[in-house]
Protein backbone atom coordinates (compact mmCIF):
# COMPACT_ATOMS: atom_id res chain seq x y z
CA UNK A 1 0.00 0.00 0.00
CA UNK A 2 1.33 3.40 -0.94
CA UNK A 3 0.08 6.50 0.79
CA UNK A 4 0.41 9.98 -0.59
CA UNK A 5 -0.64 12.54 1.96
CA UNK A 6 0.01 16.13 2.80
CA UNK A 7 -0.09 17.52 6.30
CA UNK A 8 -1.04 21.18 6.34
CA UNK A 9 0.88 22.68 9.22
CA UNK A 10 0.32 25.85 11.15
CA UNK A 11 3.22 27.92 12.40
CA UNK A 12 5.80 30.39 11.17
CA UNK A 13 9.09 28.49 11.06
CA UNK A 14 10.03 25.91 8.43
CA UNK A 15 9.74 22.56 10.17
CA UNK A 16 10.98 19.27 8.77
CA UNK A 17 8.14 17.36 7.17
CA UNK A 18 6.70 14.47 9.17
CA UNK A 19 6.98 10.98 7.70
CA UNK A 20 3.75 9.04 7.24
CA UNK A 21 3.79 5.26 7.44
CA UNK A 22 0.69 3.07 6.99
CA UNK A 23 0.29 0.98 10.15
CA UNK A 24 -3.04 -0.79 9.67
CA UNK A 25 -6.14 -0.99 7.48
CA UNK A 26 -9.45 -2.53 8.41
CA UNK A 27 -13.00 -2.67 7.16
CA UNK A 28 -15.01 -0.12 9.13
CA UNK A 29 -18.40 -0.49 7.41
CA UNK A 30 -20.26 -2.31 4.65
CA UNK A 31 -23.04 -0.58 2.70
CA UNK A 32 -24.94 -1.23 -0.54
CA UNK A 33 -22.57 1.27 -2.21
CA UNK A 34 -19.30 -0.34 -1.05
CA UNK A 35 -17.06 -0.64 1.97
CA UNK A 36 -15.65 1.87 4.42
CA UNK A 37 -11.97 1.40 5.19
CA UNK A 38 -10.14 2.88 8.18
CA UNK A 39 -6.44 3.51 7.61
CA UNK A 40 -4.16 4.12 10.59
CA UNK A 41 -1.02 6.10 9.84
CA UNK A 42 1.99 6.65 12.05
CA UNK A 43 3.05 10.29 11.67
CA UNK A 44 6.62 10.76 12.92
CA UNK A 45 7.54 14.34 13.80
CA UNK A 46 11.36 14.64 13.45
CA UNK A 47 11.43 18.15 14.92
CA UNK A 48 12.44 19.22 18.43
CA UNK A 49 9.09 21.00 18.79
CA UNK A 50 5.43 19.99 18.49
CA UNK A 51 3.61 20.48 15.18
CA UNK A 52 -0.08 21.26 14.87
CA UNK A 53 -1.72 20.15 11.64
CA UNK A 54 -4.72 21.92 10.19
CA UNK A 55 -5.77 18.96 8.06
CA UNK A 56 -4.51 15.79 6.40
CA UNK A 57 -5.32 15.11 2.73
CA UNK A 58 -4.12 12.51 0.26
CA UNK A 59 -4.80 9.33 -1.70
CA UNK A 60 -4.12 5.66 -1.10
CA UNK A 61 -2.80 3.41 -3.85
CA UNK A 62 -3.27 -0.34 -3.43
CA UNK A 63 -0.87 -2.23 -5.66
CA UNK A 64 -0.85 -0.98 -9.24
CA UNK A 65 -4.58 -1.19 -9.79
CA UNK A 66 -6.63 0.74 -7.27
CA UNK A 67 -6.34 4.34 -6.13
CA UNK A 68 -8.71 5.36 -3.35
CA UNK A 69 -9.40 8.90 -2.37
CA UNK A 70 -9.20 11.65 -1.94
CA UNK A 71 -9.08 11.16 1.79
CA UNK A 72 -9.25 14.00 4.24
CA UNK A 73 -9.17 14.63 7.95
CA UNK A 74 -10.39 18.21 8.19
CA UNK A 75 -9.52 18.92 11.80
CA UNK A 76 -6.10 19.29 13.29
CA UNK A 77 -3.86 16.81 15.02
CA UNK A 78 -1.01 17.60 17.40
CA UNK A 79 2.24 15.82 16.50
CA UNK A 80 4.48 15.66 19.55
CA UNK A 81 8.16 16.51 19.14
CA UNK A 82 10.39 13.57 18.14
CA UNK A 83 7.51 11.11 18.51
CA UNK A 84 5.11 9.12 16.41
CA UNK A 85 1.38 9.90 16.54
CA UNK A 86 -1.32 7.64 15.10
CA UNK A 87 -3.81 9.27 12.74
CA UNK A 88 -6.98 7.44 11.63
CA UNK A 89 -8.42 8.24 8.21
CA UNK A 90 -11.68 6.89 6.79
CA UNK A 91 -12.17 6.23 3.09
CA UNK A 92 -14.96 4.75 1.00
CA UNK A 93 -14.37 2.16 -1.73
CA UNK A 94 -17.06 1.25 -4.24
CA UNK A 95 -17.80 -2.43 -4.80
CA UNK A 96 -16.10 -2.09 -8.21
CA UNK A 97 -12.92 -0.86 -6.50
CA UNK A 98 -13.17 -3.50 -3.77
CA UNK A 99 -13.42 -6.27 -6.39
CA UNK A 100 -9.99 -5.23 -7.73
CA UNK A 101 -8.26 -5.65 -4.35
Amino acid sequence: MTLVAVLVLSGCSKPKAPTLTPEATRVASVTPQGIGIRVTLAALNPNDFDLNTQKVVGTIKLGDKVTLGPISKPHGTKLAANKSTNIDLDIEASWEQAAQL
